[in-house]
C-alpha cells in the first residue's frame, strides 16, 4: 500500500514500502556516485605523485652523478644498499598486517631472484647511461623506450593484445627517440653529439 502525505512546503512526499524502497535506491546510487568521484579524485592525486617521484628521481640521479662522476660503480653499490633494507621495511609490516597473502608468498623464490637479477642488471646499465650521458631528454627517452620493446617481447612471447591507445603510447616514445637522435647522423654530428653525450 501506498499513500502521500503533505510535506513541508506544499509538496506530496510518496511513503510505504515503494517509496521507501524508491528512496533507498536514490541513496544507494548518489553513494556509489560519491564513492566513484573520490575513487577518480584519489587516481589523479595518486598519478601527480608518482609523476613528481618519478621526475624528482631522475633529477637527483643526475644530480648525484656530477660530484661523483668517476665513481659510477661506487653509486651503485650505495643506491643498492639503501634500497634493499627499505623495500624491507615496506614488505614486512605488509606481512605482519596480512597485507601479503599466503599465496604470494608461496611464490618460488627463484622468480624473485630472476626478477631481481635482471633488475639489478637495468639499473646498472641505467645508472652508467646517467653518468656519461649529459642529455636529460635522452636520458627520459631512452629509459622510456623499455616501453615499446616490453610490448614487442610480451607481444610474441606471451601473445598479449594491446589496444589501440597503448600502441599510440609506444609509437609516440618511438618519434621522440628518433627526433632526438636524428641530428647525430648529420655530417656534423661530432659536434652536435658533445651537447648530449660527454666527451672526453
Amino acid at each position: 500500500l501506498q499513500y502521500h502525505s503533505r510535506a513541508p512546503g506544499g509538496r506530496f512526499a510518496r511513503q510505504g514500502p515503494a517509496g521507501d524502497m524508491l528512496v533507498s535506491t536514490s541513496l544507494h546510487t548518489a553513494d556509489a556516485k560519491a564513492r566513484k568521484a573520490k575513487q577518480r579524485q584519489r587516481l589523479v592525486l595518486t598519478f601527480v605523485a608518482l609523476l613528481l617521484v618519478g621526475l624528482c628521481n631522475k633529477v637527483f640521479i643526475k644530480l648525484m652523478t656530477f660530484p661523483l662522476y668517476n665513481y659510477p660503480v661506487f653509486v651503485n653499490l650505495m643506491s643498492s644498499f639503501i634500497y634493499i633494507p627499505t623495500s624491507f621495511a615496506y614488505i614486512i609490516p605488509m606481512m605482519y598486517f596480512g597485507r601479503v597473502s599466503k599465496a604470494e608468498r608461496n611464490i618460488p623464490q627463484l622468480v624473485f631472484f630472476t626478477m631481481g637479477a635482471l633488475d639489478a642488471l637495468a639499473g646498472i646499465m641505467q645508472l652508467f647511461a646517467t653518468n656519461f650521458i649529459k642529455s636529460g631528454s635522452l636520458l627520459i627517452l631512452l629509459s622510456q623506450s623499455s616501453i615499446p620493446i616490453t610490448m614487442v617481447i610480451s607481444r610474441f612471447t606471451l601473445n598479449t593484445r594491446y589496444t589501440r591507445a597503448q600502441c599510440a603510447g609506444a609509437l609516440i616514445v618511438l618519434v621522440g627517440i628518433v627526433v632526438i637522435l636524428l641530428p647525430t647522423f648529420r655530417p656534423n654530428a661530432d659536434a652536435d653529439a658533445c651537447h648530449s653525450l660527454s666527451c672526453s
